[in-house]
This record gives C-alpha cells, sequence and structure tokens, in this order.
C-alpha cells in the first residue's frame, strides 16, 4: 500500500531566517543556493540551469526561466513546457549580479549544483527541519501569498499551468494566520 501523500511544510520567514544562519555557518555558498530557491521559488530542476544570459537587470531584476536538468541530466523545458519570467527582490538580483561577474552569457549562473553535495554540505536534513528541498519553492509561494501578491501574479512566477493549481497548493496554507488577520479586520470594522 503506497504511503499517504506528505503534507507541505514550507518554512516561515523565522524558520528560514534561523535556517540560513546554521547553513552560513556550514556553507556560505550552499546557503546563498538555498535562500535563492526560498526567494525565487525555482524548481531544483530549474535553478541548475540558469545561465547568466537568463538574469536581466534593467528594466527590472528578473530572470527568464527557460529550461530545467532532469534527473537523468537531460536538459529539458521546464515543467508544462511554459517559459516563465520571474521578478527578483533586489537582494536576489545583488547575488545573481556577483555570481555572473566575469562569466559569459551561456555559463551556469549559480555554483556547478548536485543536490546530494548540496544536502551533505548543509546537513540539509537537520537543519531544514526535515523539509525536503522543493519545499524552499513552498516557501516563497506561501510567503507571497501571505503579503498578499495575487493569485494569478504567484501562478505566472511559479509556471503553474493554471491559477486552480495555484489555489489548490497555496491558498489554504494561509490558514490560521489569515484567518486571525479576516477576524481582526472585521473586528476593527464593527467598532
Amino acid at each position: 500500500m503506497p504511503a499517504p501523500p506528505r503534507e507541505m511544510c514550507p518554512f516561515t520567514e523565522l524558520e528560514l531566517a534561523q535556517a540560513c544562519e546554521a547553513w552560513v555557518s556550514l556553507d556560505v555558498e550552499m546557503a546563498g543556493v538555498a535562500l535563492f530557491l526560498a526567494r525565487t521559488g525555482l524548481r531544483w530542476s530549474e535553478a541548475v540551469e540558469l545561465r547568466v544570459k537568463d538574469f536581466a537587470e534593467t528594466p527590472d531584476p528578473v530572470i527568464t526561466v527557460s529550461r530545467a536538468k532532469s534527473k537523468c541530466f537531460k536538459v529539458k523545458p521546464p515543467k508544462h513546457g511554459r517559459i516563465r519570467r520571474v521578478w527578483l527582490e533586489d537582494r536576489v538580483a545583488e547575488y545573481l549580479k556577483r555570481h555572473a561577474e566575469g562569466k559569459g552569457p551561456e555559463d551556469l549562473i549559480l555554483p556547478k549544483l548536485r543536490r546530494d553535495n548540496f544536502v551533505r554540505r548543509l546537513n540539509y536534513k537537520e537543519t531544514s527541519g526535515g523539509r525536503t528541498i522543493h519545499e524552499l519553492r513552498h516557501t516563497y509561494a506561501t510567503i507571497l501569498i501571505t503579503r498578499g501578491v495575487k493569485v494569478e501574479t504567484l501562478s505566472e512566477w511559479m509556471g503553474h499551468k493554471s491559477t486552480v493549481t495555484t489555489s489548490k497548493i497555496y491558498v489554504h496554507s494561509l490558514g490560521a494566520e489569515e484567518n486571525r488577520r479576516v477576524i481582526a479586520k472585521l473586528n476593527e470594522q464593527r467598532r
């Protein structure tokens, strides 16, 4: 009998900050990669194939996600074949700018990545509280949605087929925090 599906367990912003402290103490380079994933929502397979030419600083900092590397090391289009653009916070753009320096357009922008090496160097199973690497992607999405980013925008940045997919995965994750916010707003309106 197959195991029941595992419940999504993204980091809260506080948990991510605490994990980052642990990661930096273990390996600064891989800590940067972990934070990059948590601040862009890229899938691991997309991040490992990100090229310097995919990063643009102007007019707005953005990355174009147009390829992924499958588990069998074959380069292919991203999931669902959807090329997408992901707008970047300034700190992520600065991180990419540092990594792009002195490289050609076809060079990989991030350090050469292997999942098992990343996990080992960050002692990821322990320092992440048992979370998967994919939950860095979920962390990005849940943080954006709790900050009020529209589902349509989030869906586009995540590369989902539709907003229905995004809603199914992330809107329920608002949970207690969103319920408290709504009730506080209702209580405030009654006063």
